[in-house]
């Protein structure tokens, strides 16, 4: 042979995978590749693309159905390989998967249909996931999973003590503060216009004697007397209140709303978080404004209900975000903070502000971690008997003496506080040492081996999984029914406490065989007690017993010291066929009211009898 496979040198490739619904399901793909074929799907459609067969590694058999299944690529995936058939490039092998940093997401194309064939036809631009639109899911982010990244950022951590909101620092009225006048000159409008709600209040409450009940009406003409006159007193240009910018009606920069929330901070109606109490500062040192419009403003705004009074804007509380909602602001890029008034890129710089201690968050956490983390099981509460005083008059053993018998020591469960919570995920990920697959659905598995956060976890799309942490700690967790199968035996060691909550009903049925010994047995060591508590309901206990030889239905009760039995009714025993046969040391019947023995015939028989009765002894 002249020329065979490998002789006329190793001509490879860089494609992406178009189509993977191989109809002699082998595994392969339809790659376009670069340089070798033209994006114009109407020139070169899909469907007339050469079939790549993948390239398993050494580690799998790959016959027979033994080893991995060569199946895992995507449309949109990058793939590296090279052509068999050297020049002629119709025998195409895939040898791997290409991540990267995609620029963009697909263009998914709606296909026309051919009169002729009824085959879909695409026109457009191949080297995507034209067809489904699916990947790549993220633009600027690279194709590595998320939970093996864990790219972090830094936040200020609002629970941490001494933490909280980083917020720029605003005092009014203070002509010769060097804070204040750089506030009150910054370049950014919503910051100028911050320092002047401060200098506002500042007048109308100390300058002014304005207070909680004061009649918002006079508050108008004073604010709007100062507002006039601003410029002049603090010495700034005489346009300086005067919006370069477009602001919405009613937005929390605007001019009008800044006076009218500061009339209404300082009379008491408003409540909500001023416009100089909301600029923050991010770790970064930038500065932003959380939330966005429509937590500001009525969604069914109108200029015209607000300029005549019927309609109010919505008081911004920043105390209302969630330690989630501000992490979230202050770990985004500020020029993405949906309706952050500051424009552009606004460093803090000497600016005052307060200053918190800093925390790291995931920057892209996961939807499984977002998910299990709102589902967190919290608070599950354990068994806690309460115990019970003796109140029982009788004696212990041959002690004829009457004591006060039959108290039940509480049992409560001091070491989980009376109730337990599911601990959150030990994952602490650090690149590159978290080894994670992912399915397209959403299937999980990780093993990682990040130094002292070494995890296993396995996780279904639904929720349901398990996950092992650096100290062995497993937690398991099925969001819907759970099915044991157990063919032979079960064996089950708990060093410790073993302790079971369950919402509803337990069903345990032993002996369903119907066999010999196959019994239901507990034992209790040395030094502790069976307790059995219910709350509002009976304690039933049935023998029925079993025809032929088996025979049963007895109940058998043996204490080594007394049994005690006390009820707040009434005690009652029937032997409906058999005799109530009592054997003691002595007999003492305690009756408050009176004895009464119903039966055909009383025999009495004993070497001495005796009677007491000082009242007298009746007979008939």
């Amino acid at each position: 042979m002249k020329n065979f496979m490998g002789k006329d040198g190793f001509q490879w490739f860089i494609g992406v995978v178009e189509d993977r619904h191989d109809p002699k399901r082998l595994g392969r793909l339809r790659v376009r590749c670069l340089g070798h074929h033209t994006e114009d799907l109407v020139k070169l459609p899909t469907k007339d693309l050469p079939w790549a067969h993948p390239m398993n590694p050494i580690t799998s058999a790959t016959v027979s159905g033994v080893g991995q299944t060569p199946l895992g690529a995507v449309e949109g995936t990058w793939v590296v390989g090279f052509f068999t058939d050297g020049p002629t490039a119709q025998q195409p092998v895939v040898m791997g998967t290409l991540p990267g940093v995609p620029k963009n997401t697909p263009t998914k194309i709606e296909p026309t249909v051919d009169s002729k064939t009824g085959e879909k036809v695409y026109s457009g631009k191949g080297f995507q996931d034209y067809i489904n639109g699916d990947f790549p899911k993220y633009v600027g982010e690279s194709d590595i999973n998320r939970l093996a990244i864990n790219e972090t950022v830094e936040v200020p951590d609002t629970e941490a003590i001494g933490g909280g909101n980083q917020v720029l620092e605003f005092n009014g009225g203070d002509v010769n503060d060097e804070n204040s006048i750089k506030l009150r000159n910054h370049p950014d409008e919503t910051v100028r216009k911050a320092q002047f709600q401060a200098d506002l209040q500042d007048h109308l409450s100390k300058v002014k004697g304005f207070k909680s009940g004061s009649n918002a009406s006079d508050m108008l003409k004073a604010a709007t007397d100062f507002k006039n006159t601003y410029a002049k007193k603090f010495k700034l240009p005489a346009n300086i209140l005067q919006s370069k910018e477009n602001i919405l009606t009613g937005a929390a920069n605007h001019i009008d709303t800044i006076v009218s929330k500061t009339i209404g901070s300082v009379n008491g109606t408003d409540i909500g978080t001023m416009l100089k109490d909301s600029i923050l500062v991010n770790s970064l040192g930038k500065l932003y404004t959380p939330g966005n419009l429509k937590d500001i403003l009525p969604s069914n705004l109108s200029v015209d209900a607000i300029a005549d009074g019927i309609q109010n804007i919505k008081s911004f509380n920043i105390k209302d975000l969630s330690t989630s909602s501000l992490d979230n602001f202050a770990s985004l890029a500020t020029e993405k903070i949906p309706g952050n008034l500051i424009k552009g890129d606004v460093v803090v710089g000497a600016l005052k502000y307060f200053k918190s201690p800093k925390k790291s968050i995931p920057l892209n956490p996961h939807l499984s971690q977002l998910v299990d983390k709102a589902n967190l099981t919290q608070n599950i509460g354990t068994a806690q008997i309460d115990g019970v005083a003796g109140e029982i008059l009788g004696t212990s053993g041959l002690n004829t003496s009457l004591t006060d018998l039959g108290s039940i020591a509480s049992d409560l469960d001091v070491l989980s506080g009376g109730a337990w919570s599911e601990p959150p995920s030990p994952y602490n990920a650090q690149y590159p040492y978290n080894h994670v697959y992912e399915s397209e659905s959403g299937h999980i598995k990780e093993f990682d081996d990040t130094e002292n956060a070494e995890r296993i976890h396995e996780r279904h799309m639904s929720g349901t999984g398990y996950e092992i942490g650096p100290e062995g700690t497993k937690v398991t967790k099925v969001v819907k029914d759970n099915y044991e199968i157990i063919s032979n035996d079960d064996f089950l060691h708990v060093r410790g406490t073993r302790r079971q909550t369950v919402d509803e009903g337990v069903r345990i049925r032993c002996n369903a065989k119907a066999g010999p010994l196959n019994n239901y047995s507990i034992e209790v060591g040395v030094g502790s007690n069976c307790n059995i508590e219910v709350n509002g309901g009976n304690v039933n206990v049935v023998a029925k017993g079993a025809p032929g030889p088996l025979g049963g239905g007895d109940i058998n009760l043996n204490a080594v010291g007394n049994i005690n039995m006390k009820a707040g009714g009434s005690i009652n025993v029937s032997a409906l066929t058999g005799v109530i046969t009592e054997t003691s040391v002595k007999k003492i019947t305690n009756a408050a009211l009176s004895s009464t023995t119903n039966t055909a015939r009383f025999a009495v028989v004993g070497n001495i009898t005796d009677i007491d009765s000082p009242l007298g002894i009746f007979l008939n």
